[in-house]
């Protein structure tokens, strides 16, 4: 079975494309194209062109928004929570000024012991992988585990995350072909894992 001519991965797609273009403007004519359908067809090629680097921009932009938004929740939670904490020693403070500024925390009745982790996979280009996460019972972070499907079977910690989404930046390890890649995340709490790893989740990765 003949190997597809075309690139899976969008970096090398976008370097045939620039190829293509310029060599069809030499050799399409002499292998029987029309002009206009060389014009036409070098026009293709800088749409697709055109479309993959507005995608890649919209991608690093959407990544430093998620990557300064997780920056200030750190900052400005902290900030919150003393501000909190010192409205809750004024002499002035009530059980109902807490309830209306809810800033009483509910009691949580999830069991830490059993926790598990839900999250959803995103393939984001690039070799890039973004997992959403949730957050329960109060824990502090997640650790993302992954490996290589039908690897050795081992799992390689790539990353504790405090806040959701994380976003795997690993490069595939075929520069020419996808891979799938499983994960599964464990609960983390004071530094120390708790609970059970979470249900095991695979995505194709280009």
């Amino acid at each position: 079975m003949n190997q597809d001519f075309i690139p899976a991965r969008e970096a090398a797609f976008r370097t045939w494309l620039s190829e293509f273009k310029t060599n069809i403007g030499t050799l399409g004519v002499q292998l029987g194209m029309l002009p206009n359908e060389v014009t036409d067809t070098q026009a293709d090629c800088d749409e697709m062109i055109a479309a993959i680097d507005f995608a890649s921009a919209q991608k690093t932009a959407a990544k430093n928004a998620n990557t300064t938004k997780k920056q200030k929740k750190v900052t400005k939670t902290e900030i919150l929570r003393t501000l909190a904490a010192r409205l809750k020693t004024s002499p002035n403070y009530t059980a109902q000024h807490g309830t209306t500024l809810k800033i009483i925390g509910v009691a949580s009745n999830v069991d830490i012991n059993t926790l598990t982790i839900d999250f959803t996979l995103t393939a984001i280009g690039n070799g890039r992988v973004e997992i959403e996460f949730n957050k329960p019972g109060g824990i502090d972070g997640v650790n993302v585990y992954s490996r290589l499907k039908g690897g050795n079977g081992n799992w390689t910690l790539v990353a504790l995350d405090n806040y959701s989404p994380y976003v795997d930046t690993r490069p595939i390890t075929s520069p020419t072909a996808p891979e799938i890649r499983e994960y599964a995340l464990r609960p983390v709490m004071h530094d120390a894992e708790v609970g059970l790893l979470s249900g095991i989740k695979e995505i194709v990765v280009l």
